[in-house]
């Protein structure tokens, strides 16, 4: 989703179900439980000088490419249409799981938190993988966020997040998400998969599920991704008048647990239209992140499956 012109930083109160180094995350989007699990020990603390230089694009992507009024309150991926401040002069497109996907880049605070976001944030390895970064720079944190061009509609989108999610220091998001800027605010079609704590390092749950508006009661559910888990799935089914998420996190043992089930029929349910995919890594109200490290997120394939 490509966040908006006038940045919402506030949040609601939850609906509850009850600088020197660099955490790296790598995301997935299909492998078995043994596959995910074998890559425990690759995920580590590692100086924030191992992302720093970005490798070349590579011409074959990690994944499969395509088959067959303002809430003050609001939580989460926050107003993400059009930057509201200077941007590049020249879009860049990075060429990830088939499909070509422009970054985003300010040189003043946008929403979402407000944030600054680097263009050269976000990169693509040798592998095919997508690389978004947060780091802190001599102007500030700055931000990564990608959009994908093309619009895939009613269908099943996924990934797959190896890393202890769970520990991923508070003020961190990492968002996965369908936004239409064309649609109308505050709701601009949007469906989110969002991995923080916000501003509530002592909170159990640590990742939600949202059908904006989410101030609208029964449109946020909050999960708690185990502690220890080395990799998790996350998923969304979109179809007309329903969004069906789901979730799997591997733990250490090679153990698949299921993370909640959660339907939304909602009326503010999205009808399909001009939706486009977003995956962005930003600061809650721009605050830094709690232990003061830099982040870069590995997003090794990405997957769309559509309906009918």
């Amino acid at each position: 989703m490509r966040r908006g012109q006038t940045a919402r930083p506030d949040r609601p109160a939850v609906h509850r179900p009850g600088g020197p180094l660099s955490t790296r995350l790598v995301i997935g989007a299909t492998a078995t439980a043994a596959a995910l699990a074998a890559a425990i020990p690759l995920l580590a603390l590692a100086p924030s000088a191992a992302s720093a230089a970005p490798g070349p694009v590579a011409t074959t992507a990690a994944a499969t490419g395509p088959s067959a009024g303002a809430v003050p309150d609001r939580l989460g991926s926050e107003d993400p249409g059009a930057p509201s401040g200077p941007t590049a002069d020249a879009p860049v497109t990075l060429s990830f799981a088939g499909y070509p996907w422009t970054v985003k880049s300010s040189t003043s605070p946008v929403g979402p938190g407000p944030n600054l976001f680097n263009v050269d944030g976000p990169y693509v390895d040798r592998s095919g993988a997508m690389h978004l970064r947060l780091a802190d720079t001599p102007t500030g944190w700055e931000c990564s966020e990608v959009v994908l061009n093309p619009t895939l509609g009613y269908g099943t989108y996924t990934w797959t997040v190896h890393g202890y999610l769970a520990t991923l220091s508070p003020y961190v998001v990492l968002a996965l998400f369908l936004y239409d800027s064309a649609d109308t605010p505050p709701n601009n079609g949007e469906i989110d998969l969002e991995i923080s704590r916000f501003d509530h390092p002592d909170e159990s749950s640590n990742a939600q599920y949202v059908v904006q508006p989410s101030a609208q009661r029964g449109n946020l559910l909050r999960i708690r991704i185990p502690e220890g888990g080395a990799a998790t799935t996350f998923s969304f089914t979109w179809t007309p008048g329903q969004v069906a998420f789901h979730g799997t996190t591997v733990l250490p043992d090679g153990q698949a647990e299921q993370l909640p089930r959660w339907t939304n029929r909602s009326h503010t349910v999205p009808v399909n239209s001009t939706e486009q995919v977003h995956m962005s890594l930003w600061l809650f109200r721009g605050h830094p992140p709690l232990d003061g490290r830099n982040v870069s997120v590995t997003v090794s394939a990405f997957t769309f499956t559509r309906s009918g």
